[in-house]
């Protein structure tokens, strides 16, 4: 990934580190073929290798220390975020795989078995959108799920 790659990324963060933590993170920052959640977290080892290195240092390392730390926890961000984009793309495979189906005849009419299976998938992300906001999937949602499905 490109410097300008990383730096682009990191100005989307919010909220933004204070300047002087930024003005570090940014100088740190240099090409390397990895992807992003792996460039993120080397750049953070790099910078807490040189900590290490220094055992006589003093707080003059403390930025460095700081910077680590932030690039670790962008690390973590950046996967979450990549996790998120892959039940995206799931979703939407789903979809797509229900859109194709035409199969079933005169007794499993296509279009009921699309409206019961886009149905269940709606339910699904209703689901995953109430756990993403920090909750359990409500009552509701529960019943939805169990009299979309028979049970």
């Amino acid at each position: 990934m490109t410097r300008d790659q990383v730096l682009a990324w990191l100005d989307t963060r919010r909220p933004a580190p204070p300047a002087t933590l930024r003005d570090r993170l940014r100088h740190a920052v240099h090409d390397a073929p990895d992807g992003l959640v792996a460039h993120l977290a080397r750049l953070g080892r790099e910078l807490l290798d040189g900590v290490v290195a220094r055992p006589k240092g003093g707080r003059e390392l403390a930025l460095d220390l700081l910077a680590a730390d932030a690039f670790a926890t962008y690390a973590f961000e950046a996967q979450a975020e990549e996790g998120r984009r892959a039940v995206v793309l799931d979703y939407c495979t789903a979809v797509r795989g229900i859109l194709n189906d035409d199969q079933g005849g005169p007794l499993h009419p296509p279009g009921l078995r699309m409206a019961a299976a886009l149905g269940e998938v709606q339910a699904s992300l209703q689901r995953n959108l109430e756990v993403e906001k920090g909750g359990q999937p409500t009552s509701a949602s529960r019943v939805e799920r169990a009299t979309s499905t028979g049970a």
